[in-house]
């Protein structure tokens, strides 16, 4: 029926809303007119506020979030995940290590884009990864906007979709 399919609809935007709130921003929305949204949110249209952001979804830390959700996430099956993935504050130096250690998959190659002198290091490591990668193989390109310009995180963002485009070819 139409209603419940718009209810539906809400939940699932909401979902997707939650996906991309800070943990304070979600804090905000629970506590707005004293509570009064978050009880509306659930007795209306059955959308858990806090149970959706901080239980089911997983934003505690980079490796919770990414082994439930990278294959979830695959475009299809063989094809691994493009996930983009933006965080309010830096990586340490060991999150690949971390995240290996953390999820259980078998390497997870990082980038550092700031690291880089030229386009063509970025291409070539990503060339490799992907010639290289099995499954269970994760590569994380750390693009930090203090330290190098948005517009090279958008080109890098471009040269990964380019090649793992050309490798799922």
């Amino acid at each position: 029926d139409g209603e419940s399919r718009d209810e539906e609809l809400f939940r699932r935007c909401v979902d997707q809303l939650l996906w991309v709130a800070t943990p304070e921003a979600t804090c905000r929305f629970l506590a707005a007119e004293d509570g009064a949204f978050a009880e509306d949110m659930a007795r209306e249209y059955s959308v858990d506020l806090a149970n959706v952001f901080f239980k089911h979804q997983h934003h505690s830390s980079l490796p919770a979030f990414a082994a439930p959700m990278l294959d979830a996430w695959s475009d299809f099956d063989g094809s691994g995940s493009g996930v983009v993935v933006m965080t309010y504050s830096p990586f340490s130096s060991d999150a690949a290590q971390v995240l290996q250690e953390e999820s259980g998959w078998a390497s997870v190659t990082p980038i550092v884009l700031h690291e880089l002198d030229q386009e063509r290091d970025l291409r070539n490591k990503v060339s490799d990864f992907f010639k290289t990668a099995a499954d269970g193989s994760v590569l994380l390109v750390q693009c930090d906007p203090l330290a190098t310009s948005v517009r090279r995180i958008e080109h890098a963002k471009f040269i990964c979709e380019n090649v793992r485009a050309r490798h799922l070819r």
